[in-house]
């Protein structure tokens, strides 16, 4: 019985720990974050939904420049522009 009860403990320690784990965006902006506080300037603080997935629409706040980006993986889609209300669709 004890068995069980540690098997079934540690399988939900696992789900929650995956449940929680940061999507590849939210870990691009907490990295970005971390430079920052080091006294980085000019560093590219990724935008990120609540699910966890990429803004389309990225800027980079020192440059003005924008540009679309895939959503699950942030790959850029078009060329930067400094409209910052262009359309990604």
């Amino acid at each position: 019985m004890l068995r069980k009860t540690f098997l079934f403990v540690l399988i939900l320690v696992i789900v929650a720990e995956f449940a929680n784990a940061a999507s590849e965006c939210e870990q691009r902006r907490e990295e970005a974050e971390r430079k920052e506080r080091k006294g980085m300037v000019g560093v590219m603080k990724y935008r990120c939904e609540e699910d966890g997935s990429f803004k389309k629409i990225q800027c980079h706040a020192s440059t003005g420049l924008c540009y679309c980006v895939n959503p699950q993986t942030g790959e850029k889609t078009s060329d930067k522009s400094r409209d910052a209300d262009m359309s990604c669709d």
